[in-house]
């Protein structure tokens, strides 16, 4: 079977960035769902194979050292990703999710 990954959903919007349930800062969010999936005759998802990525940008708020931290990204349709920030200026970053758990997709 040979597999491949598609765009589910780019969800984005306004978010609030919290670490330990405690608000740290509003953000401006873009994140990018993708799947995998086998080509058969059918294309069938792969369960557990997708990834999250994204981007967000500080509107207010303070970050601190971001990148020694796990924080939750609350989605504007409130919506729940657990994110470590991968790259960023201070007030740009890059995320991973790390925890999808909470997060269901509007395919």
């Amino acid at each position: 079977m040979n597999k491949t990954r598609k765009i589910i959903e780019r969800p984005k919007g306004v978010g609030i960035l919290k670490k330990d349930g405690k608000y740290v800062a509003n953000v401006q969010y873009s994140v990018m769902v993708v799947q995998e999936y086998e080509k058969g005759d059918e294309l069938h998802e792969v369960e557990g194979q997708g990834e999250i990525t994204g981007q967000f940008t500080i509107i207010s708020g303070d970050v601190g050292n971001i990148f020694h931290d796990v924080f939750t990204l609350e989605l504007q349709d409130g919506r729940i990703l657990g994110v470590n920030a991968i790259r960023g200026d201070g007030k740009n970053f890059s995320i991973t999710v790390n925890d999808a758990s909470k997060f269901t997709t509007n395919k």
